[in-house]
């Protein structure tokens, strides 16, 4: 909130020097008229040949003159702002990581979240879409890099090896049988996944050829479900809604590669890289102008309940290793917004 006031400050000093730069050009335009007018205003006392040479001796050098004044004047006036500018980017730019910051500690009631992962020139793009109580909504971008399992390309082999996925059945000389045609998962990378509490859902594409898998995963509680589907530039294959196919099918080792899968892509929460979306009552937070400050009302009121309730748990402690918030660190913090920190102090019932 503090670096939101200096911002809204500077802006506030933006617009002044801007309009009073405007005026003051225009007001030395003003000057030139202003001088042929009165030059003007000696036609009836001077013949009009001579006037009209003393009008353009007289004009041209305080053309010149003005438009001299007019430029040293706006390079001074640019000069200024550009300073202003400098501040303000910097200012804005603190208050979006500082926003960034108090988002990744998750403060509000977490109602629905997707993650997401998907392949884009050769690495892996991850975000995370967090549905919350109060119309908030928020997006963060993770950091695949420093994931173990999406810092490369993922296989299906990744953790299975020599695992076979029966996609037809045929007949051979010898037996009158069906025979499953399988095919080897060793060439299959994984181009997108998304996981949501209960289910995953993952695309794998062959390396060399146009065939695709998707793999559906869902688990609530102790019961899991498998559904995986080939398809090529000539079929689609349900193969675990197919009984003929699917008793061929070995669903142990691939439920163990989607459940580490799944653990690898919620393990991305540990690695946030920005808020790339933050929404409040339908009202963009991070936009170009990064009016905030009706989102720091809302989450104050959301959040303020636990924090007097920390605040009171935390006692009198002085201790300095103790972690909890105390009433002293909070009037300390507060008190850096200065004259805008009287509603904060009244919401968390600290002011006197």
């Amino acid at each position: 909130m503090r670096f939101a006031y200096h911002k809204e400050q500077l802006e506030s000093k933006i617009g002044e020097m801007e309009a009073k730069s405007r005026k003051g050009l225009g007001d030395l335009d003003d000057l030139n008229v202003k001088i042929e007018s009165l030059v003007m205003s000696l036609a009836s006392e001077i013949s009009p040949d001579t006037l009209t040479e003393l009008s353009n001796q007289i004009s041209g050098f305080s053309h010149l003159a003005i438009e001299q004044t007019k430029a040293k004047v706006d390079q001074k006036n640019q000069t200024d702002l550009s300073d202003f500018r400098t501040q303000l980017d910097s200012e804005s730019t603190k208050t979006r990581h500082s926003i960034e910051a108090f988002i990744a500690t998750n403060p509000f009631m977490i109602l629905d979240k997707v993650l997401s992962v998907k392949l884009v020139d050769g690495a892996y793009e991850a975000r995370g879409s967090y549905r919350c109580a109060d119309e908030i909504q928020y997006e963060f971008s993770y950091d695949t890099k420093k994931s173990r399992v999406f810092s490369k390309e993922f296989r299906l082999s990744t953790f299975e090896k020599d695992f076979r996925i029966p996609i037809s059945l045929g007949k051979t000389w010898l037996r009158r049988d069906q025979v499953p045609d399988y095919e080897r998962i060793d060439q299959y990378a994984l181009v997108s996944a998304e996981s949501s509490e209960t289910n995953l859902i993952v695309i794998f594409k062959h390396l060399e050829k146009e065939s695709r898998l998707r793999v559906v995963f869902s688990k609530h509680d102790s019961h899991a479900s498998l559904s995986i589907v080939y398809s090529d530039s000539q079929r689609t294959v349900d193969i675990t809604s197919t009984p003929s196919l699917n008793r061929f099918l070995e669903s142990d080792p691939l439920e163990k590669t989607m459940e580490r899968l799944w653990l690898a892509i919620i393990d991305l929460e540990n690695y946030k890289a920005a808020v790339t979306k933050l929404v409040s009552e339908e009202t963009d937070v991070l936009d170009e102008k990064l009016d905030c400050f009706e989102f720091f009302a809302k989450a104050w009121r959301i959040t303020a309940p636990r924090i007097i309730l920390e605040m009171k748990s935390a006692g009198d402690s002085q201790n300095a290793s103790d972690e909890r918030l105390t009433v002293p660190y909070a009037l300390e913090r507060i008190g850096l917004l200065g004259e805008n920190a009287d509603p904060i102090l009244e919401i968390l019932e600290l002011k006197n």
